[in-house]
Order: structure tokens, then sequence, then C-alpha cells
């Protein structure tokens, strides 16, 4: 449906021609609006991210007015054309018509109402200024509503706001790490980003792949109007990707579907522009292939030809990505890695020392985590230089069981053996290894550190992220725990986490989800219910009745939030534990109500055969002639 036009359209295409070939233009508009002097490309390098900021306050609607504010001042509505629009129009390369036709194009597919600007006949300037006055127009109608002294407070400036807001991706800030090397890399990602939109980043899983992404956005923030990291969860899909992105101002109380939800967020992504950047992190595992038998990241590769946005890419694949030419990401040079490792272990190694810790280097072959684990190691005097050198270098622990992993063809088991035997040497405290449990469970993005804390030991956790077996986060106002991939395939492994051993930790989410503080976001729970439940191995005879009740909380949390497919895979786990129970465990009241709820779920989903067939299995566990059977057959009939 056709809108009105509004001051974030006008800068948006401003943005993309200044992005891509009005350099010179943008220098003048810098040296006359901002009354700036500039002498070279490195003050304008410098400079221009003060003016980038003010519109993209603009474009995310985050600021009033049309024109921004730059150091104080309100910028001139006629200087804003001279120095922009009739700037471009005397371009020699570009001719009016030309951007005339980019202009209206750029306009339709935002989907703004170009009609009363038609009349223009085809004058590029004409049709520049009206635009111009219509944006003009519509802030200040929207002020005219406001009662004298209200302004800033009313509800009229209130929906004022909300009418100029359109949805965005929640942005991140991401923090400087201490990154050694990989200038060549950056630039390199630099230049496929601009060229491509995409860059893929493969290797080995610890080699530093998260964290060259978010040095890249760290180094860029300036560029992008908005930035998010999402890790990317086993047994994932297309749909599913798009449907775990934060967005703000979405109101999607309309759309409870997926399929929906889908659709209108694909739009919004479709929509962006370079001033976007999406990371898609640990893409480890190939997603199940499509119906028509083409790989499950067919729709991925669809959409990359098809938006704006930019997009980075980590993964243990090559082979899923090889049409996008992969940066392959390898070990840092030796004068790196000693800096890295000085640089864990913190203090600068004397001279006897460095020739241990040079063999450590070689032995872990320079990957990235192993040189963090054991410099935090034997800066916790778990280890000595020669200790560690040993450890390395011992054979197979005969209390470990063999595993050997493979990536497309790159091999993970060395990484993986040291990392158990670091893990199997130090013997953490039993707290610590609960901990590590229960971290496994989260999702592979993590979950705030406040929610964390509140389900489990605190000392535990910070102890942990002090040796680097745990990773925080800082993300804007909040704090992330996490672990690296590799620790977590590890822990899954050795520390082997049942219901049983992490009992108290589901106890506590379940109480926490009936309970639910404010402060606390509906998704992200769903997540990690959904994570727990897929993780789990929830068939102990011991606690049929206490699983059951669990995965029945999670799973009406999961509903409530409309996570309708989480919802009912949890739910459907709920009926393995009680068809695996004793017969009089649960009684027919028990087993009417799940199949009734999983009819309605598997109905909310538009699957009505197999909606009808819980619906019939409901009505079966119900007496003849009850108000609890007839309602079994009402849900049937609709």
């Amino acid at each position: 449906m056709a809108r009105k036009i509004w001051q974030g359209d006008i800068f948006k295409y401003l943005n993309k021609c200044l992005h891509f070939k009005q350099v010179n233009l943008a220098r003048d508009m810098a040296q006359k609006v901002l009354r700036i002097k500039i002498d070279s490309n490195d003050d304008w390098e410098e400079m221009k991210s003060t003016y980038a900021s003010a519109v993209s306050r603009i474009i995310n609607g985050k600021q009033n007015g049309f024109l921004p504010q730059v150091e104080g001042q309100q910028l001139d509505a006629e200087l804003f054309y001279d120095v922009f629009f009739r700037g471009i129009v005397d371009q020699p390369k570009e001719k009016p018509q030309v951007l005339l036709n980019q202009l209206k194009k750029f306009l339709t597919q935002e989907e703004v109402d170009i009609s009363e600007f038609e009349h223009v006949n085809g004058d590029y300037e004409t049709f520049v200024r009206a635009m111009v006055e219509a944006g003009l127009n519509e802030v200040q109608r929207s002020r005219g509503k406001e009662e004298p002294g209200e302004r800033g407070n009313s509800a009229c400036v209130q929906q004022e706001v909300q009418q100029r807001t359109r949805p965005t991706l929640h942005s991140q800030n991401f923090f400087a790490r201490k990154v050694f090397g990989r200038e060549e890399l950056l630039k390199d990602m630099e230049q496929r980003l601009a060229q491509n939109r995409v860059v893929v980043l493969s290797g080995l899983g610890g080699i530093g792949k998260t964290y060259l992404s978010e040095e890249y956005a760290v180094r860029h923030k300036e560029d992008y109007a908005q930035q998010q990291r999402i890790s990317v969860s086993a047994g994932s899909s297309f749909q599913k990707l798009i449907l775990s992105l934060e967005f703000d101002h979405l109101n999607e109380q309309e759309l409870k579907e997926e399929g929906p939800r889908f659709e209108n967020r694909l739009r919004l992504l479709k929509n962006m522009d370079e001033h976007t950047l999406l990371i898609l992190d640990n893409f480890d595992e190939p997603w199940a292939p499509l119906e028509d038998g083409s790989s499950g990241i067919t729709p991925l590769l669809d959409f990359l030809r098809d938006t704006g946005l930019h997009m980075i890419i980590t993964t243990r694949l090559t082979k899923e990505f090889a049409s996008l030419m992969p940066l392959p990401v390898t070990a840092l040079p030796e004068a790196e890695q000693l800096a890295l490792f000085e640089y864990h272990l913190g203090w600068k190694l004397e001279e006897q020392d460095k020739a241990y810790a040079r063999d450590i280097l070689r032995c872990v072959e320079g990957h990235t985590l192993l040189i963090e684990l054991s410099a935090k190691s034997i800066y916790e005097g778990d280890f000595t230089f020669r200790e560690m050198l040993e450890c390395l270098r011992s054979g197979e622990d005969a209390d470990l069981p063999e595993v050997t992993v493979q990536k497309d063809g790159q091999r993970q088991d060395t990484i993986w053996r040291f990392v158990r035997k670091i893990l199997f040497q130090i013997d953490l405290p039993k707290e610590q290894k609960t901990t590590l449990r229960q971290l496994s469970l989260l999702p592979t993005q993590g979950i705030s550190r406040k929610l964390f804390r509140s389900l489990t030991s605190k000392n535990a956790l910070a102890e942990l992220e002090g040796r680097s077996w745990a990773i925080r986060e800082d993300r804007n106002a909040e704090s992330i725990t996490r672990l690296h991939p590799v620790i977590c395939e590890v822990v899954k492994k050795e520390l082997c986490p049942t219901y049983k051993n992490c009992r108290s930790f589901i106890e506590a989410l379940c109480r926490f989800l009936k309970e639910k503080p404010e402060w606390v976001k509906g998704g992200e729970l769903c997540k990690l219910a959904e994570n727990i439940a897929h993780e789990l191995d929830f068939s102990d005879p011991e606690y049929s009745v206490e699983e059951w009740n669990n995965l029945r909380t999670m799973a009406q949390f999961c509903s409530q939030n409309y996570q309708y497919q989480s919802a009912l895979d949890i739910n459907l786990q709920a009926l393995e534990v009680q068809k695996g129970a004793a017969e009089d465990v649960f009684d027919s009241a028990c087993k009417s109500d799940l199949y009734t709820e999983i009819g309605e779920l598997y109905q909310r989903l538009a699957k009505y055969k197999d909606a009808i067939k819980q619906f019939e299995l409901a009505a079966g566990y119900q007496k003849d002639n009850t108000i609890e059977k007839a309602e079994c057959y009402r849900k049937l009939g609709e």
C-alpha cells in the first residue's frame, strides 16, 4: 500500500548516491554546510562521520525534523537542495533523466506514493523540489497537531514518532578486542563487501573468524546505521534464520503465524541497503536439502542477490559456499602468535620461557583458541610452561573416549584433542563442571548474562570466564554469556549433560517461566527452552512425570509468545515421555490435554490433517457424553 513520503526516504536516496559515486560532492557539502575547511582527503575522512551519524539518526527515525542538526545547528533546506541535488545534476557523467528514473525507482521500491509529483514532465530539478517540499510539509503537518507547551511529552508527539518510525534491525555495538595481524585480510573483506556485498570467512573452529568479523564491524561502525551478529544454530533453515533476527519498531501482533511473519521480515530486509551489516556467525552445519533436492542454503544465496545489505558469514564449511569464493582464515605468523600468547598470559615472557612458548605454539599449530586456553591455564597456575608442553605432547589419555571430527575435509580432531586434554588435566571443581554443562545447553548465540546468573551459580560463571572456558560479550547495555562452539562440542562429549545432572537448571528455568520478570525478553527464553528440549534426552523413567511437566511448561511459554513451531517440537518431546512411561503414570485427562494442545499448534501452523488426528486422539481419552469430549469434537469441527 502506497504511503506518504518522509524525511528518511530522501536521506536514504542521498546516502545511496554519495556512497557509490558522489565523493567529491560530499566533500563540497561538508565545506559548505558544516563550514569546515578541508585541505586533504585525510581531513575529509576524519570529518565525514560527523554528518553521517546525523543522517543515520534521521533514517532510523531517532530524531525529529526533516533536516539534521550538525554541531547544534539546523541545516538550511535551500542549501541542502543546492548542495546535494543540484550538485548531482551538474555532474557531467550523470544525466538528469537517468537520475530522475533512478529516484522514481527507489521511491517506488520504498512504497512511496509519487503520483502527486508526476506532473513534473521529466524535469529532475522540479521533481526533487516537490519531493523536498512534500517531506517538509508532512513533518510540519504532524507537528501542527500538538498542543502548545506539550511538545516532546504529549501523546501526539509519541504518535508522530510512531508514524515516522520504520522497522530496522536491532543494532548491536561491537567493542574492540586486541587483534594481532590480519590487516591484509581486513582489507580483502572491505573490498569484497564493496564489490559483492557479501564475504565468507572459512577456517577451523577457534581460528579467529568471529573476532575478525567483529573487528571489521568496529572499524567500519560509521559506515553502517545498523549492525547485528547472529549465531546460526544447528538444524536451522533460511526461514528459521530470518525469524531469529531481532528488529526494532516491528509490530507483529497481527502476524502470529510464522509464514506471514517470515514474508514480512524478508520484505523489510530486501529493502535494506549497504548501511546495514549482518554477520552470520558459526555457520558450521549444512542446512537440510529442500524438497526438490537442492541445497538448503539456496534461498539464502537467492536472498543475497536481491538485497543491498552487507553480510559476513563465518563457517567451517567450504563446499556449500564455494560460489562465494570464501576467504580462508589460517594461523597467524609466529611473531603474532607469540604476542597473542603474551597478551593472554598477562606478562612479558622471559628469555628462558620463550623457548617453551614457541614449542607450545608449534604444538597447537598456531590455533588461536588453544593459544588463549594454554596461556590462561599457565596464568591460573594450573600448569608450568614445561607441564603444559608435556600435556600437549603426551599421547591420548586412556580415560578419554576417542573422537574424530571432520568438517568438509578440514580436520578438527587435533583441536578437539588438545582442548579435551587441557580440560581433563586441570580437573575443574564440581561447581564449574556443572556450570559448563548448563552453558552447553544455551543457544549458540548465548543468552543474557543476567538471566543465566539468575538460574545458576554466579561464582562458577565468573571463574570460567576468567579462564576463557566461557565467553562474556558486552552488547549495548547488556552482557551475553556463551560457550565457544569448539568448547561446547567438547563439553557435550566429555562432561555429558543429562537431564539428571542438569535437573536443577531446568527446574530453575521452569520456575522463571512461570514468573517471567519484566526485564526478560520472551524470545530469549523461548530459544533457551527450545534448545534444552533439543539437546537433552528426556527419557529417564525415574523423572518421567517431572520431565513431562517441565516440557509442558516450556511449550506453553513458547506458545504464549507466538513461537508455535518451538512449542510443537517441545510438546512432541513430552509426548515421547508420555508414551515411554508406565501405563498408570499419566491419567486420561493429562493425555487428552497434551493431544489437544498439539492439535491446536498444528492448526495454527496450518497443518490441518495432523491437527485432526491429534483432536481425534484427544477425544478418545475423554468419557462419552461429557463437556470435555464435546469440546474435543468442537475443535475437530473447526
